[in-house]
């Protein structure tokens, strides 16, 4: 059962899951809520969430590691677009985790809204990843 007021009855549920829209996730996590990233490490290079209170646990090896993951505290699960962390959140609410929402859109959206993001390069224009530049100074 989803458990709405944990998230400030704030979100939508589709078959048993809440989701929740970029700006209703940011409303949470300054309450305290935990975002949970499933994105993979080549993921997270070029794109990050601008906020505090959060950990990864790369889809890949989510069934090993979620069990490291307080059951006392309200968690957003997050990824690109929001396919992996549905899935996540099924398989939380499977061991016993009540208070999970899912983030609708994933980080595609979140950036699209204009929320907080943490980004190490720049883009020079185009759709090609070669258009990726770091901004770490080279050595």
């Amino acid at each position: 059962m989803i458990m709405k007021e944990h998230f400030q009855n704030l979100g939508f549920e589709i078959h048993g899951i809440l989701h929740l829209t970029g700006k209703q996730a940011l409303i949470c996590l300054q309450q305290g809520a935990l975002l949970v990233d499933v994105r993979e490490d080549f993921e997270i290079a070029l794109k990050d969430f601008g906020v505090s209170g959060k950990q990864w646990c790369p889809y890949s090896d989510f069934k090993k590691l979620f069990a490291t993951l307080p059951k006392d505290k309200s968690i957003i699960v997050v990824d690109c677009v929001g396919i992996h962390s549905k899935e996540a959140v099924v398989e939380l609410m499977k061991n016993g985790f009540n208070m999970v929402a899912n983030l609708a859109g994933g980080i595609f959206d979140w950036e699209r809204d204009g929320l907080p993001m943490s980004n190490d390069f720049e883009t020079l224009g185009g759709p090609c990843m070669c258009q990726i530049k770091s901004r770490k100074k080279k050595l």
